[in-house]
């Protein structure tokens, strides 16, 4: 599968920045190549977390439980599902974590795929909001920052700031670390057809079985894209739920699901002088005989959910006036009364908490405060009603 240099994102290059919107708005998702540093940054955690959910007896991984921690970061475990999990919010040097070192490999694979998930907001901002999308021209945000910033540059840029707040659990930017350890059969449907709920998700290659599946809005059927990415710095962004809302209805979140499969196609592990087949898959040696055999059997995926400020309010952004004229959209207005991020998400998270986790979720949000639920009145979900009936005719089929 082609993808769009993320550098080339950052840039500002607007034949990059066309691709990478037509792709979201078509498909339902882009992919984009992730700087050599922040790949392996990436796969340095996923190694890591591997080894954690293979080395930790389940007692000792309930000691972190999310639950125990108000769901700000945390181990959950979901047997029926055939997966375990270990979220990952940039936490306060006293949580307790499972060690040391764990905790700063993750850290800085969420600091650098935070930067990553900035740079794709940006870049839909320009597309939607910068006057100059000429081909062939640069729109260079650091010029931007650095004085005579246009109106939209202000509202994309404070969109996300300050969005890894732990006073806001349920609707802080996040990291999850996922294991799929499916049982012996055939496709095992790991992750329901499902939508996230914040602006992006940014999920790299996993490590191990493919299993991401999106649907794509063009061709009306599933991609398999986990399947055609090539390369471990390849990485798929697609919208959820808050993205819609500041976008007017231009993108719609992106509806997607996990099907494990049986065997993996065409995976090797590397320990020494392996003879290689056309088509062969490497997949580096990690650091014991224990991994070697675990990683060909399972998957462990890394996505990273992008939310806004949990303050901020979710109202249309400045459109360009060639957007508003071509697709009709609503034009931004101050005196309009939209929904906060957290009270967005707490709406969405209490219709569908039975996707999330179940009733120890639901039992946290009914312990919300009185003020966070008079913030909530007046929320409006952006689900489609299409997206409903796929959803369900999706989880009839699978």
């Amino acid at each position: 599968m082609v993808s769009i240099p993320l550098e080339a994102l950052a840039r500002g290059e607007i034949d990059s920045i066309r691709c990478f919107v037509d792709d979201i708005k078509q498909n339902g998702y882009s992919v984009v190549e992730l700087p050599e540093k922040v790949a392996q940054s990436v796969l340095r955690t996923q190694k890591a977390m591997l080894d954690y959910f293979l080395s930790k007896r389940l007692e000792e991984k309930m000691k972190h439980n999310l639950d125990h921690n108000s769901f700000r970061y945390g181990y959950w475990n979901s047997p029926h599902m055939g997966k375990e999990l270990f979220q990952v919010r940039l936490s306060d040097q006293k949580a307790l974590w499972p060690s040391q070192k764990l905790r700063e490999q993750c850290d800085a694979c969420f600091q650098a795929m935070h930067s990553c998930g900035e740079i794709c907001l940006m870049a839909i901002g320009m597309f939607l909001c910068a006057d100059d999308m000429e081909p062939g021209r640069k729109i260079k945000s650091v010029d931007l920052r650095a004085g005579q910033a246009e109106e939209w540059f202000h509202f994309w840029d404070k969109l996300c700031k300050d969005s890894t707040t732990t006073d806001f659990p349920l609707s802080a930017t996040l990291l999850d670390c996922f294991r799929y350890h499916s049982p012996s059969g055939t496709r095992i449907d790991s992750c329901g057809a499902h939508t996230d709920y914040n602006l992006l998700t940014l999920v790299p290659r996993a490590l191990g079985k493919h299993g991401l599946e999106i649907f794509n809005w063009d061709a009306g059927e599933w991609d398999r894209v986990e399947e055609s990415l090539t390369s471990a710095s390849q990485c798929v962004v697609m919208p959820g739920e808050s993205l819609p809302l500041v976008t007017a209805g231009y993108f719609l979140a992106s509806i997607h699901r996990v099907i494990v499969p049986k065997t993996s196609k065409n995976v090797k592990i590397v320990t020494g002088d392996s003879k290689l087949e056309e088509g062969d898959e490497v997949l580096t040696a990690l650091s014991s005989k224990k991994m070697f055999s675990a990683v060909s059997k399972e998957r462990i995926s890394t996505p990273f959910l992008l939310f806004a400020n949990p303050r901020q309010k979710l109202c249309p952004c400045p459109f360009r006036n060639e957007i508003v004229q071509e697709e009709g959209l609503k034009k931004w207005n101050t005196s309009d009364s939209p929904p906060t991020s957290d009270a967005f998400v707490r709406k969405l998270l209490g219709e569908h908490e039975s996707v999330t986790f179940g009733n120890k979720y639901r039992d946290f949000l009914l312990q919300s405060t009185a003020e966070k639920k008079k913030n909530g009145k007046g929320d409006q979900t952006s689900m489609k009603h299409e997206q409903k009936v796929l959803v369900e005719l999706s989880e009839g089929q699978t």
